[in-house]
């Protein structure tokens, strides 16, 4: 199941590249409501799905009992979620099932705003992380949606309401807050333009990786009693780090930096976006650009801390999907961009199956199984 809505994926992305605009738009639409299906109809198909459904049944259901959603384990956004849901008697995978439609939906309209295809930018950005941002990682998922939204307000310098969105998505995720300080020093590293000190900056610690134990440094470092919820997340997160990324992992981090600063050098200081003075996304480019050197870095810090890596590439991911689209369809002559989009889809799409194999046998996602048949 998981291969046949791929390859559709797939089939619809490379359309793309040779298909109008609007065609492309109801392309968007098409899988975009195909994926919401696919998404939010899994039952137990994911290693995290009983530990969502075990919250929700814990959340109370009944409003003079709403002092007691701070007891629920988990962000109290969250919880507050689950608990006004649980009140209007709605179940546990209906529940999944909007948040599902909630996130996606989210990144979609996103991609849409800030894509010059957006059917194909989306496709590389759930190539990379859909199984475990999407289909595992719900809580994370919606607070990425914030995050996304965020970005918006911050393209268009309306700070406040960027920070009100970040906010949200840290009561949703504690990972969410890295961005209070990610968003202001993209901001001042635009301003001052240091966008290549960054880019050496972030591979001299993509390169000094192996020797920086963050989480070492932390753990010595800080004491977490008495630190409340947050504190405690990350405690145990520190003390059940996982084992190192992967080396392929850390190459396609670094093949990932690499490319886009060279794609930004080739074609936005060479002044070739004036063919896309009727797309509002190319003033945002620069300010993208930047954003995705700060996120990397920070990322590269936190290679010993793989849990929290992970999830900040994840962001890096959504920029490089719209970054990488937006310096190819630059490209002046048809069949050379054709060719292009067609080779990054391709990477992207065998990516995609490697990662599937991967993470079906380490146990992360399981036979495709829906709860429409238990209600049908």
């Amino acid at each position: 199941m998981y291969l046949i809505v791929w390859s559709l994926f797939f089939s619809i992305a490379i359309l793309s590249t040779v298909s109008s605009k609007s065609v492309n738009r109801i392309s968007l639409f098409v899988f975009g409501f195909i994926l919401v299906l696919f998404t939010g109809l899994r039952f137990y198909s994911g290693e995290d799905y009983q530990s969502y459904v075990w919250l929700y049944d814990i959340t109370p259901s009944f409003i003079e009992d709403w002092t007691q959603v701070k007891t629920i384990p988990v962000e109290y956004g969250y919880a507050l979620i689950n608990f006004i849901f649980k009140l209007a008697g709605i179940e546990s995978y209906l529940f999944l099932f909007v948040l599902s439609a909630v996130s996606l939906i989210s990144k979609a309209y996103i991609f849409s705003k800030l894509s010059k295809i957006s059917i194909i930018s989306l496709f590389i950005y759930f190539s990379f992380v859909y199984y475990n941002s999407e289909f595992i990682q719900i809580r994370w998922a919606l607070a990425l949606s914030f995050i996304y939204f965020s970005i918006l307000f911050y393209l268009h310098s309306k700070m406040y309401k960027a920070m009100l969105f970040l906010a949200i998505a840290s009561s949703i995720h504690i990972t969410s807050l890295l961005f209070f300080i990610i968003l202001p020093l993209a901001k001042i590293a635009e301003r001052y333009r240091i966008e290549t000190p960054l880019f050496i900056v972030g591979i001299c610690f993509l390169c000094l990786s192996p020797y920086i134990d963050i989480t070492y440094l932390i753990t010595s470092n800080f004491d977490f009693g008495g630190g409340g919820y947050f504190a405690i997340k990350l405690k145990t997160y520190l003390e059940n780090v996982e084992a190192r990324i992967s080396w392929h992992v850390l190459f396609r981090y670094f093949a990932s930096m690499i490319i886009v600063f060279i794609l930004h050098r080739k074609y936005f200081y060479s002044n070739k976006y004036n063919k896309f003075d009727n797309y509002k996304f190319v003033k945002y480019q620069g300010a993208l650009y930047t954003l995705f050197l700060v996120s990397s870095v920070f990322c590269f810090v936190f290679i010993s801390f793989p849990i929290l890596a992970n999830r900040l590439y994840i962001f890096s991911d959504f920029l490089f999907a719209l970054l990488i689209v937006n310096y190819v369809s630059c490209i002046k002559r048809f069949a050379t961009k054709t060719i292009i989009l067609i080779f990054v889809i391709l990477v992207s799409f065998v990516y995609s199956l490697l990662l599937l194999n991967y993470m079906i046998n380490s146990g992360n996602i399981y036979e495709y199984s829906t709860w429409w048949r238990m209600v049908a």
